[in-house]
């Protein structure tokens, strides 16, 4: 069962408060940095228990949570509503070895009880490092 969500009228903080209410995301060190009415950045500072000990790569399954997080925080932007994710489709382009990145979500498009959206992640310096769509219902 969804319910409405209006993210677009939270503070920052509130905003935090709610991503932080799922452990995970807290785990692999998100954190909201701005959002708009159908889009949302957030910084993603993966700490060491997400890194190859030897590489310093962070594992894919962050990397798939950062994703479906941004992409799923933008398919509630724009439609209102509390998301599920139905779907989700990723590709790693290179290893994640930075010690902090961004990811970006966008809505791509709103209907009646789908959405489908998609996330970027990338370096500091504008590298994407892995990208995804989801689709989304409420």
């Amino acid at each position: 069962m969804s319910y409405p969500l209006d993210l677009k009228s939270m503070t920052r903080d509130e905003f935090q408060a709610l991503l932080d209410d799922v452990e995970l995301h807290r785990v692999v060190g998100l954190a909201v940095e701005s959002w708009d009415d159908d889009s949302i950045t957030f910084s993603f500072a993966p700490p060491a228990g997400v890194r190859d000990p030897r590489t310093g790569g962070v594992h894919g399954g962050a990397l798939a949570t950062a994703i479906d997080t941004a992409a799923g925080f933008a398919a509630t932007l724009a439609s209102g509503f509390d998301i599920a994710t139905i779907d989700l489709r990723l590709d790693y382009i290179r290893p994640a070895l930075d010690p902090e990145f961004r990811a970006v979500g966008r809505s791509i498009r709103s209907g009646s009880r789908f959405g489908w959206a998609e996330a970027t992640i990338s370096t500091l310096e504008g590298r994407a490092v892995a990208l995804g769509r989801g689709i989304f219902t409420w």
